[in-house]
């Protein structure tokens, strides 16, 4: 990845001291509160019998010693990261089913 995003928000930046403080180089986030929390995107609530073919995962992966941050979102899903998750990478990707 050659570009560097900076996503600028004071969660990330708490998250990334976080990180930092526990001695930690990466995290790789999944649960709907703390990818939420990172990128300011709300993460849709799976419900429901389908849910699982509905939603594709949605992960941030963010760094401790770069103020650097990945969205990685289905590919339906990245106008809307693009729009709300100011400042992250968004990598998308295709859902098979």
């Amino acid at each position: 990845m050659s570009t560097t995003y900076t996503p600028a928000t004071d969660e990330f930046a708490r998250a990334r001291a976080a990180l930092s403080e526990a001695g930690c180089d990466f995290a790789l986030l999944s649960t709907l509160a703390n990818v939420t929390y990172v990128t300011g995107t709300e993460v849709p609530v799976p419900v429901g019998a389908g849910a699982e073919l509905t939603y594709g995962p949605l992960l941030a992966l963010i760094s401790a010693r770069e103020p650097a941050g990945w969205f990685i979102v289905p590919a339906g899903g990245a106008a809307t990261a693009r729009q709300y998750a100011a400042g992250f990478e968004i990598l998308a990707f295709d859902m098979l089913f």
